[in-house]
C-alpha cells in the first residue's frame, strides 16, 4: 500500500512497510525507511507507483487556479477532500485529491492551515494585499535579475545615475540596487571598486577619498547662500600697536598677531590679539548653526574646508590693512621680560603686517645681532618675543626637560604633483608662537574658570587628554587649567569661550545664552569630530606620500624602525609594514624596497634589503 504524507512540512510519497495503529513504517520514494505518525497520511492508493501518482498529481495542480478553490471555499473553512469534490466534480480520483492538497499548500497567501489537512480561506482584503506584494516582489526579483545582467556586462543601468555616491561610499544593503552589484562581483570576482572603475563612475583615487569624507560628514555640502555683511565693533577703542601676524603665506583664517611696545621704565607692553568673531556670530544664528555642525576646519595637504564660509573669514580675518575687532591680552613685562600684569580688552585692530612663517624661519635667528638680524621683518620684536617665550616656557615647564624637537612634513600639492619637505618643530619662530598661544589660553582659561562661566576646558591627566567643562590641570603643559580659545574662526570650541570671555569683558552685549548641556553636548561633538577630521588628514597625507613615490619613481629608502615590523621612512611621513625584518631594537635603520602601490586602497608592498648605518 502507496501512502501520500506530510513530512517536516513538504507533501511525499511513500510505501508502507509496517502499519501500526498510531505510526506507520515507512520506505520513501528514494528508498530511505522513516517512522511517521498515523495522522500524517493524507491519501492511501495501490492503483499506481509512487513516481506515477506524483507525476500525475503534480502535473494537475500546476492547472488548478487557486483564485477559482479559493472562491470555491465561499467564505468557509473546509477539508481538502471537500474542496476537491467542489473543483473536480463529485467522484474525484486520488491524484485529483494530491493535486488540490499541493495547491492548498502551495499558497499560504489564499489558505491558512488548521486541522489536519482542513484549510480556512483568507479574508478578501488579506489576500488582495497578499497578491499586491506577491506582484511586487516578483517585479522586484525581475529588476534585480535586469541590473545584475547589465552590471555583469559592465553596463550601468540607468535607475543607478544620481546613486553613485550613495551605492560606493555608502550602500544600502538590503537595497535591490546593491544586491545587484553584490552579484554582480561575486560572479565577476572583483571588488566593488574594480567594477565602479570598469562601469566608469569611479572617481579618480583622489577624488574617491576626498568623496568619501564629504559623503560622510558633509552630505548636504556648503550653503553659502543669503550671507549678510557683519557690521561691527564701531563702537570698540581703536588700539594703536604695531600689530603683525605669523603664519603660512596660504593662510586665510588668520586668528592671531602680536604686537610689541617700549613703555615707561624700560619695560614691554606685549599684546597677543585674537580675532573676535564671536561679536556678530550669535548662538543659534544661521551661521553658528552651520559652524555648530561643521565645529572645526579640516586641514588636508593642498586645501581645507573651513569651519565658517570665506565672506565670514575675510570679514573676521586678522589680514594686513584691514580693521577688525579683536579680543587682545596685553602683558606689562619688566626689562627682562617677566611678566608684572595682564589686561583683557575688546577693541578694533589694524594689522600692520602679514609674515610668512617659513620666511622667518630662514632669516629669524636669535643668535644673530646687528645688520644680520635686522634682515629680517620685526626683528627686534621678534627677539622680544623669543625672549618672553623662553620665560614662559621655562616659568612653566619648571624643572622638567624641555620638548624634543620633532620632525614635520610640509605638502605643497599643484595639480596632480605634491613636494613634500621637512620642517623641524622647535624653532625659534615655533616657540614664540606656541608660548604665546599657551599664555592667552590659560589666562582666559583662569578667567572663565574664576569667573564661574561656561568654559570648555583642555585638561589632561596620566597622559591622557580630552575637553570639559569642569576646569581641571594640564599636566602635559604644567598648567592648573588650560582652555582653547586663540583659534574661533578654526575652531568651534574657541568660539563658545570667546563668547564667554565677551559677556566677562562686555556684559551688555547681547551674543545668546548657553547652559552646561549644551557645553557638555559642544565638548562631546567636537571631540568626535575633531578625532574624525585628523584621522581624514593622516589618511590624505598617506595618499600623497604614495602619490610621491610615483612621481619620484624611487623605490629605495632608509627608514627607522618605531614597532615591530613597521618604519617610518626618512625623506617623507610614511609608515609601511616590513613583515620580513630580521631581529632589531627600536630606533635602528633599515633600507628598504618599495613597490606595488595602490592608491585606491593606500597600500604599498614593502621588502627588508639591509640594516643601514
Amino acid at each position: 500500500m502507496n501512502i501520500f504524507y506530510q513530512d517536516s512540512g513538504d507533501l511525499k510519497v511513500g510505501t508502507i512497510i509496517k502499519d501500526g495503529d498510531s505510526s506507520l513504517q515507512v520506505e520513501t520514494q528514494f528508498g530511505k525507511k522513516i517512522k511517521i505518525k498515523s495522522n500524517q497520511v493524507f491519501l492511501r492508493f495501490d492503483h499506481i507507483g509512487l513516481e506515477g501518482f506524483l507525476e500525475v498529481a503534480t502535473s494537475l495542480a500546476s492547472d488548478v487556479d487557486a483564485d477559482l478553490l479559493w472562491e470555491g471555499c465561499e467564505g468557509q473553512e473546509h477539508s481538502f477532500t471537500v474542496l476537491s469534490r467542489r473543483y473536480f466534480g463529485a467522484v474525484v480520483q486520488p491524484e485529483q485529491q494530491a493535486a488540490v492538497l499541493m495547491v492548498l499548500y502551495a499558497n499560504p497567501a489564499h489558505f491558512y492551515k488548521r486541522n489536519r489537512g482542513e484549510f480556512k480561506p483568507a479574508e478578501p482584503a488579506a489576500l488582495a494585499a497578499a497578491k499586491a506584494s506577491l506582484k511586487a516582489r516578483k517585479e522586484r526579483e525581475a529588476l534585480f535579475e535586469q541590473y545584475t545582467a547589465l552590471l555583469t556586462k559592465y553596463e550601468l543601468p540607468n535607475q543607478f545615475r544620481g546613486l553613485e555616491q550613495e551605492l560606493l561610499y555608502r550602500p544600502n544593503k538590503p537595497g535591490i540596487e546593491n544586491k545587484a552589484i553584490d552579484a554582480a562581483i561575486s560572479q565577476l570576482n572583483i571588488s566593488r571598486t574594480e567594477l565602479f572603475n570598469r562601469l566608469g563612475v569611479l572617481p579618480n583615487p583622489k577624488d574617491y577619498h576626498l568623496g568619501r569624507f564629504l559623503f560622510e560628514f558633509f552630505p548636504e555640502g556648503f550653503d553659502h547662500e543669503g550671507l549678510e555683511t557683519f557690521l561691527v565693533a564701531d563702537d570698540l577703542e581703536l588700539s594703536h600697536a604695531d600689530i603683525f601676524s605669523i603664519d603660512d603665506a596660504a593662510t586665510t583664517e588668520i586668528d592671531d598677531a602680536f604686537s610689541v611696545s617700549r613703555i615707561e621704565g624700560n619695560n614691554f607692553r606685549i599684546g597677543i590679539h585674537i580675532a573676535a568673531p564671536a561679536l556678530a556670530i550669535l548662538r543659534d544664528s544661521k551661521w553658528d548653526k552651520r559652524a555648530r555642525k561643521h565645529l572645526s576646519t579640516v586641514y588636508l595637504p593642498g586645501q581645507k574646508i573651513t569651519m565658517f564660509p570665506e565672506q565670514i573669514i575675510n570679514q573676521f580675518s586678522l589680514k594686513e590693512n584691514e580693521v577688525v575687532p579683536a579680543i587682545s591680552m596685553y602683558m606689562v613685562c619688566d626689562p627682562e621680560l617677566n611678566v608684572l600684569t595682564t589686561e583683557t580688552k575688546l577693541e578694533r585692530v589694524a594689522v600692520k603686517k602679514n609674515l610668512d612663517v617659513l620666511n622667518l624661519d630662514e632669516k629669524f635667528n636669535p643668535e644673530k645681532s646687528g645688520d644680520e638680524l635686522n634682515q629680517c621683518q620685526y626683528a627686534e620684536e621678534l627677539l622680544t618675543l623669543y625672549r618672553l617665550a623662553k620665560n614662559l616656557q621655562r616659568t612653566r615647564l619648571k624643572d622638567r626637560d624641555n620638548p624634543i624637537d620633532r620632525r614635520e612634513f610640509s605638502f605643497s600639492v599643484c595639480g596632480d604633483r605634491v613636494d613634500i619637505t621637512l620642517r623641524r618643530r622647535g624653532s625659534p619662530i615655533d616657540l614664540i608662537v606656541s608660548e604665546m598661544m599657551i599664555a592667552v589660553n590659560n589666562k582666559w582659561a583662569q578667567l572663565l574658570s574664576q569667573n564661574g562661566l561656561k568654559g570648555l576646558y583642555r585638561v589632561q591627566s596620566n597622559g591622557r587628554g580630552g575637553l570639559s567643562v569642569d576646569p581641571a590641570p594640564h599636566e602635559g603643559l604644567g598648567l592648573d587649567v588650560y582652555a582653547w580659545a586663540s583659534s574661533p574662526l578654526r575652531r568651534y570650541v574657541d568660539l563658545e569661550n570667546q563668547r564667554e570671555l565677551i559677556k566677562l569683558i562686555s556684559p551688555a552685549r547681547e551674543l545668546g545664552a548657553s547652559d552646561q548641556d549644551n557645553s557638555r553636548r559642544v565638548a562631546q561633538d567636537f571631540e568626535l569630530a575633531y578625532a574624525n577630521y585628523a584621522e581624514f588628514q593622516k589618511l590624505m597625507e598617506r595618499f600623497w606620500c604614495l602619490r610621491w613615490l610615483e612621481q619620484e619613481k624611487r623605490t629605495i629608502f632608509r627608514s627607522e624602525l618605531y614597532r615591530a615590523e613597521h618604519v617610518r621612512l626618512q625623506d617623507i611621513p610614511l609608515h609601511c609594514k616590513v613583515p620580513n625584518l630580521p631581529e632589531m631594537q627600536i630606533g635602528e635603520h633599515v633600507n628598504i624596497k618599495l613597490t606595488d602601490i595602490d592608491l585606491m586602497n593606500l597600500t604599498v608592498k614593502a621588502e627588508f634589503l639591509e640594516k643601514a648605518d
